[in-house]
């Protein structure tokens, strides 16, 4: 075997080693991509959850007659300032839950971390108000979401 041969396939060798490596790269780098992305859209999520929380708290919190107003136009029967309170702190709640159940859906949240919160997900259900408010605002909750919220409150009755 000439010189010429053993250089020409050791230069062989090292461009397909190149390449599988460079193949490995882009597959890694997609990954870390499709990790991003959904890290990203996990985050957006929350965001819009955390902001309509919070506007609603700051423009409600104060005003029992603008709370009393926007409950009854999402089809709370009217009620004393209390009750009022307590149904938009349990359809907070409620956001609250589905947006850590789509994190974990996504893989923003590790199943055991989940499973930690499920638990305080079911204690909320089991609260007496919590069916007088989840028949008001069910419609604007994921079908997955509600899904796991019916199965979740049939299981407590």
């Amino acid at each position: 075997m000439k010189i010429a041969d053993v250089v020409q396939t050791v230069s062989f060798l090292i461009a397909v080693i190149a390449l599988l490596l460079s193949l490995w790269q882009n597959k890694e780098s997609a990954r870390q991509t499709a990790s991003a992305l959904a890290s990203l859209r996990q985050t957006t999520r929350e965001e819009v959850v955390r902001h309509g929380a919070d506007f609603t708290y700051e423009a409600l919190a104060d005003d029992p007659e603008q709370l009393a107003w926007f409950l009854a136009s999402r089809g709370f029967p009217p009620n004393r300032e209390v009750e009022n309170r307590k149904n938009l702190f349990l359809w907070v709640r409620l956001d609250m839950h589905e947006a850590n159940y789509h994190a974990f859906l996504t893989g923003a949240i590790t199943e055991d971390v989940w499973l930690a919160w499920l638990p305080t997900m079911k204690l909320d259900l089991a609260i007496p108000e919590i069916p007088r408010v989840w028949n008001a605002v069910r419609g604007v909750f994921s079908a997955t979401f509600v899904a796991l919220v019916d199965t979740s409150m049939a299981e407590t009755q």
